[in-house]
């Protein structure tokens, strides 16, 4: 009995590769990109553009209010790095801990 095997297609998403299998259940995404953090695939979704929209969701660059970025400077969570204020930032997609740039924005 031979394995079925899926190609997944491929596509860029804000200067990621994502693929996607449109399987029997609903969409499924990866950022192989990613590796070793986001290999898993995600979903099921009930089609491509809701799962595209998880995505750039969830990888987002943080909009932060500047009383969260002072906590974050307080905590030790703020860096400069080649002269690009950053920092630690728990990815919802990949569930790491990365450094990443910011968007400094008004209280709601």
């Amino acid at each position: 009995m031979s394995d079925l095997v899926i190609q997944p297609d491929v596509i860029m998403l804000d200067g990621s590769r994502i693929e996607i299998i449109d399987a029997s259940n609903g969409v499924y995404i990866r950022t192989p990109d990613d590796a070793p953090l986001a290999t898993n695939w995600h979903g099921p979704y009930p089609d491509q553009s809701s799962a595209l929209s998880d995505c750039r969701q969830r990888r987002a660059k943080p909009a932060l209010t500047a009383a969260e970025l002072q906590n974050k400077k307080d905590h030790g969570y703020y860096s400069i790095v080649n002269g690009i204020p950053m920092v630690l930032h728990h990815c919802a997609w990949t569930g790491a801990t990365i450094l990443t740039s910011f968007d400094l924005v008004s209280p709601s």
